[in-house]
């Protein structure tokens, strides 16, 4: 019985591996990146926040900083307990990085076609991070030709062309936003 069920997982992995390299984009294809959205769960930190302690990534809060400098925003589409990530980002120092946040445990592609709409953008010029295939089917679904990918594009991001971005060292992208949307940071 337990040979058999792992094989079960292992092939279920698989399709899931094989699925996940036709579903992402690769490094060099789409439009320039304007808004990154986060999942946060095993892809912004280790750990699911609701089961355990989560354990922080040092590299990712600075990178979604070096993000917002070179003035691409930053956003996060998450199924978690609003007031407890949003507790927990505060307490990283990095939740006032984040814009127009869907944190709740609801559909992840409804929850991202409104933050697109909110941000006035279009999808191809956002790109969704989520360790999970099916969150990623289900995005594209919901917003065709957005740009997705896994957590191991995390370390090369800021080499990714598509992610120069335009200098903004005083943030005044994020500035523009939290004037348009001052209610950003109460639940969807």
């Amino acid at each position: 019985m337990y040979k058999i069920e792992t094989l079960a997982t292992l092939e279920r992995l698989a399709a899931d591996h094989n699925i996940y390299d036709q579903t992402v984009t690769t490094t060099i294809a789409g439009e320039q990146i304007r808004l990154v959205i986060w999942d946060l769960d095993e892809t912004f930190w280790r750990g699911t926040l609701s089961e355990e302690e989560i354990t922080p990534i040092p590299a990712y809060i600075e990178l979604v900083k070096t993000l917002s400098a070179r003035g691409i925003v930053n956003s996060i589409c998450s199924k978690n307990d609003f007031a407890l990530a949003q507790q927990k980002l505060i307490q990283l120092g990095v939740w006032e990085y984040f814009v127009l946040p869907r944190i709740a445990f609801g559909p992840k592609g409804v929850m991202i076609r409104e933050i697109i709409e909110a941000a006035q953008l279009r999808a191809p010029s956002v790109l969704f991070i989520d360790d999970h295939v099916m969150n990623l089917k289900e995005a594209l679904h919901y917003n065709p030709d957005l740009q997705l990918a896994g957590p191991d594009i995390l370390l090369s991001l800021l080499d990714d062309p598509r992610c120069q971005g335009k200098p903004d060292h005083a943030l005044e992208r994020i500035c523009g936003w939290l004037a348009r949307h001052p209610n950003f940071q109460t639940a969807s």
